[in-house]
């Protein structure tokens, strides 16, 4: 039996794509319309390849600021909400201190706190005067997962 084979296509965004002209059955993504396009050689931007491979569009943390003081150990952080194609059913959350990188929190396949993940009602409490940076993920109903977000650093303050 073969070894998993992870396969990365070449991304851009609408303006790219529609300049592109890859080499005859080169795949690559369009970022903005999460559309697959098939090169033929020739034609800028190739050809729709409608149905078969999609991405799903990187969520963003809101909430928290970046670079922003809390004042509460168990702060409420959001995410973006999820606008790519099918339904989003779970992310992922991760919460790290700086700059140790010391995982303080993961939430692990969350269907429950999808755009919302509120630390007052989880077992972890963050320290005054640390700082932390915080991603999430989404999956949508195609068992697709998104990108990480950025991270977003925040400290605890009094």
């Amino acid at each position: 039996m073969g070894r998993p084979m992870q396969i990365q296509l070449k991304r851009g965004d609408s303006v790219w794509v529609s300049q592109y002209v890859g080499v005859s059955g080169e795949i690559i993504v369009n970022t903005d319309t999460q559309q697959a396009r098939v090169m033929d050689g020739v034609t800028p931007g190739g050809h729709p390849l409608s149905g078969l491979i999609y991405t799903i569009p990187t969520p963003s943390i809101t909430s928290p600021p970046p670079q922003s003081s809390v004042s509460d150990t168990t702060p409420v952080f959001t995410s973006s909400i999820y606008d790519g194609i099918g339904t989003h059913v779970a992310s992922y959350w991760e919460i790290y201190q700086t700059p140790t990188n010391a995982l303080m929190y993961r939430s692990g396949r969350s269907t429950t706190d999808l755009v919302v993940l509120d630390l007052g009602i989880t077992p972890t409490v963050l320290v005054v005067g640390s700082s932390y940076y915080v991603r999430v993920r989404h999956e949508n109903s195609t068992g697709y997962l998104s990108d990480w977000s950025a991270p977003v650093v925040f400290t605890i303050t009094t």
